[in-house]
């Protein structure tokens, strides 16, 4: 099947890591977004995946202009959010994997804006 995207062909889906972010690099991403630190696209449109703290939450939303979240998982706890971080990966959170909560149908958003290892060591 070929995309029309270069961020969602087979090709570039494919070469996503499959390695766990582990425990230990969760933790450190869970202290930066108490710390004020986060990870949101600002700009019009569909923004991809937004990560941040807010009212004693960690939040996982989709994103759009920037400024407009659906959640998608919210986290009361910092255990509960390491726990979770620490068990995806790339391929995880582009949204091709269709064992992931976080599939999506449409092609567009897979590794569209997607939150991934890079953009989480952004906040270290």
């Amino acid at each position: 099947m070929t995309n029309e995207h270069a961020w969602c062909s087979d090709e570039r889906i494919a070469q996503l890591s499959n390695v766990e972010y582990g425990s230990e690099f969760a933790l450190k991403v869970a202290k930066a977004l108490v710390s004020g630190k986060n990870i949101v696209n600002n700009h019009r449109d569909y923004c991809g995946l937004a990560l941040f703290y807010e009212n004693s939450e960690y939040v996982l939303a989709y994103c759009n202009d920037g400024c407009d979240f659906d959640p998608i998982e919210k986290f009361a706890s910092e255990e509960a959010f390491v726990e979770f971080l620490a068990k995806q990966s790339d391929f995880t959170l582009s949204g091709a994997d269709k064992n992931s909560k976080l599939y999506e149908e449409s092609t567009f958003a897979r590794n569209n804006q997607r939150i991934n290892r890079a953009c989480l060591a952004s906040l270290l």
